[in-house]
């Protein structure tokens, strides 16, 4: 016997508006049985007969009902997480999160509380909080159709939007490192100068040293903030450039990130050694003046480097030609 589906109300579903464990088997169903009853309505409107009770007819019809249904729900899968993106920039940016019982005090704190299954740290929490603060606000102020309702109401937008993440956060974690560096020396020389006022120290000339290199180093963030702004911008851009081209194709992200991390300082390539060593692994390679920052941030996460004389390198590596020696 087989089981056709009931049709639809049309009063809005449950899951529509509440969670439940069976929210997937409704959605399913909801979607096939549109489909299943349009096919019904497409043969009478057609003059052609449909009985019921015809179980080979009834089970091909609910059979292709089902096989559209699956691409259907795997469109509505992507489009609701689209959907959710579009909400939480209206959140984000008109502040909704002010007006939640909770009283949030910011996006960040709305998230986290709100949808447990984005614990703080996660690749997906850091993913929607880099378009909440920092992609969609540019891309907004970039105009030209690059608002964020425009690329996530185009599926290829988004999907080569989504690959270029990678690029986009590792230019704006470049930008922050460098903001961050000149900021750190800022403070410290304010608390400097502070101590020196504490202190009541009566050299005056050192205390005006100390306040010029203030105003040197506040110059000096200035033209850091210009130029790490100014690139990231153009990396921004870049992205942008790549999302829209035809010719670089949405769902292999490889080529998406080939074509922004190839061709420019990010993906440059350095010739290297390694070797193996009492069980760890030494690398050795060179690279040009302009490229430390880029190579140090992309392993922050796992290595510390330590600046020192290149003699003390060489020490610490005949340590390990006396010991295989022995």
């Amino acid at each position: 016997m087989i089981d056709i589906p009931s049709k639809l109300c049309y009063d809005p579903p449950k899951w529509f508006f509440q969670e439940s464990d069976d929210m997937d088997k409704a959605i399913a169903d909801d979607i096939t049985s549109a489909i299943y009853w349009r096919r019904i309505q497409q043969l009478k409107d057609e003059g052609k007969e449909f009985n019921e009770n015809d179980e080979v007819a009834a089970a091909t019809t609910l059979a292709n009902a089902i096989i559209a249904s699956a691409l259907q729900t795997d469109s509505v899968a992507g489009a609701a997480r689209r959907a959710t993106y579009r909400q939480f920039w209206q959140i984000q940016r008109n502040g909704y999160y002010r007006l939640a019982p909770q009283e949030y005090s910011s996006f960040k704190e709305y998230l986290f509380d709100r949808f447990p299954r984005l614990p703080p740290g996660s690749g997906e929490a850091s993913d929607i909080l880099f378009f909440m603060e920092h992609f969609f606000p540019l891309a907004e102020k970039l105009g030209n159709g690059w608002n964020p309702e425009h690329l996530l109401s185009m599926r290829e937008h988004w999907s080569k939007t989504r690959a270029a993440v990678p690029y986009m956060r590792m230019i704006t974690r470049q930008m922050n490192a460098s903001l961050d560096e000149v900021n750190k020396r800022l403070e410290e020389q304010k608390k400097s100068i502070s101590t020196l006022i504490t202190k009541k120290v009566k050299d005056p000339e050192e205390i005006e040293q100390a306040r010029q290199e203030l105003i040197n180093i506040t110059e000096e963030q200035h033209e850091i903030e210009k130029r790490e702004l100014k690139d990231w911008r153009e990396g921004i851009e870049k992205s942008l450039e790549v999302i829209a081209n035809p010719d670089i194709p949405a769902g292999n992200d490889q080529v998406i990130k080939a074509a922004l991390f190839g061709g420019n300082q990010y993906g440059y390539k350095f010739e290297g050694m390694k070797s193996i060593i009492e069980g760890k692994t030494v690398y050795y390679f060179e690279v040009e003046p302009g490229y430390e920052r880029s190579i140090e941030n992309s392993l922050s996460a796992i290595a510390k480097f330590q600046l020192t004389d290149l003699r003390v390198i060489q020490k610490q590596v005949n340590l390990h030609f006396r010991k295989e020696s022995k």
